[in-house]
Parts: structure tokens; sequence; C-alpha cells
């Protein structure tokens, strides 16, 4: 091999590396060989205590689809196992396999004290999935109003578009989360941005025959 392709080599392999330590954060295991996951889904606080008292990593990841502990305390909405967890050293930016963070998860699955307490922890606000989600597109869809505003006090950007030109307001309209349509609009969100098929979020709204969207993204 030639001194050249020795260096391609090597610049690839250390490349490799380096998303792997970024996608991950920490350690590959299984959940019930680390106590930080059992303590992290049960919230209670003698079980993270003892998973503290462990040494096992807190920002572990199992190795079926990635989740770190906080992960799981995020979905459970285990509001004191995520707050004990970050005091502890948990990673709020760590990725699962889709690249999406803690918060994008809490907000997914409806945790919205979960959601702000990671936001109040200073979470990214910015990190995009794998089809470039960025949490406030989750919590647009699923009409996370609390954990919106959190995110605006922040000044997460307002206009994020994933892979499909999809906006907040796009999803707030899609899925007829009526409050978050107002929060985001309210905020600023531009109503004429549109989708990678020229659709604007008010296009959403009166395909969907969602009669209070439209009225408030025209102002009616």
């Amino acid at each position: 091999m030639s001194h050249r392709n020795w260096v391609f080599v090597v610049t690839v392999a250390s490349s490799a590396l380096l998303v792997s330590c970024n996608s991950t954060g920490g350690p590959t295991v299984r959940a019930d060989s680390n106590p930080w996951f059992g303590a992290a889904s049960s919230g209670s606080q003698a079980d993270l205590d003892a998973a503290l008292k462990s040494g096992a990593s807190v920002n572990a990841h199992e190795s079926r689809d990635r989740n770190s502990p906080l992960h799981v305390a995020a979905i459970a909405g285990n509001v004191p196992a995520v707050k004990f967890i970050l005091a502890n050293g948990g990673n709020p930016d760590a990725l699962d396999e889709d690249g999406r963070t803690a918060l994008m998860m809490a907000v997914y699955h409806s945790q919205g004290q979960a959601a702000v307490a990671l936001i109040n922890a200073n979470a990214k606000l910015e990190i995009r999935d794998r089809q470039s989600n960025t949490a406030l597109l989750f919590a647009a869809r699923r009409g996370q109003v609390d954990a919106i505003n959190a995110m605006i006090a922040r000044k997460v950007t307002l206009n994020a578009q994933n892979e499909n030109g999809k906006a907040a307001l796009h999803f707030a309209a899609e899925y007829n989360q009526l409050e978050a349509a107002r929060t985001l609009k309210a905020a600023g969100a531009s109503l004429s941005v549109r989708d990678s098929r020229g659709r604007t979020p008010l296009d959403y709204a009166l395909a969907k025959k969602h009669p209070e969207i439209a009225k408030v993204l025209r102002g009616d």
C-alpha cells in the first residue's frame, strides 16, 4: 500500500471513530447490565442512588436502540430521574440510533414536564435527527405548548425545516394543534414558509380540514 493510500485509510478510520463517539457519547451495553437504565425507568430515588453508587456509566447506550438512561427517563416522563441524571453527569445531547436526543423523545412522547426540565438544563435545541427534524418540530406535532414556550424563550429557530421542507407550523397545522399554532404564530413563525412541494401551513390546515387552525393562520 502506498503512503498516500495509507494516509487515506487512517483518515477515514479516524473520521469513522469520531462519528461513532459523537453518536454514542458512552459505552454500548445491555440495559440489564447497567443499573442506570432500570433507575431511569422506575424513577425510584433508591434505584437512582444505587445506580450512582454502582460506578456504572450514566451515559451508556443500550445496544438495542442506543437509548441512554436520560432517553429512558424522558420517554417515561420521570422528571425527578431526568433531573438526577443531569445533575450527575448525564449528557442531554446524547443521540439514539435515529439521531434523536432525550428532548426530542420527551416531546414526541408528550412528556412536557420532562421536556421543559431538559430545555431548562440547556439541552441543545437545534440538533437534527436523521430526517432533519428538530425538537421544536416534534413539539409542534404533539402540541407540547409548554415545551414550545420554553424553547421560544431560548430563541429557538422557529422556521427550521426538515428534509421534506416542513417547519413547526406545518406540523401544528397538519396535526390540528391549535394552541401550538397560535403560540408559534405569536412568536413570529413564518406563515409563508413552504415545504418541498410548495405548501404553506395554511395549505395543510385546509387540506386536513382543520378550520380553526385555518382561521388562526389567516388571521380571521
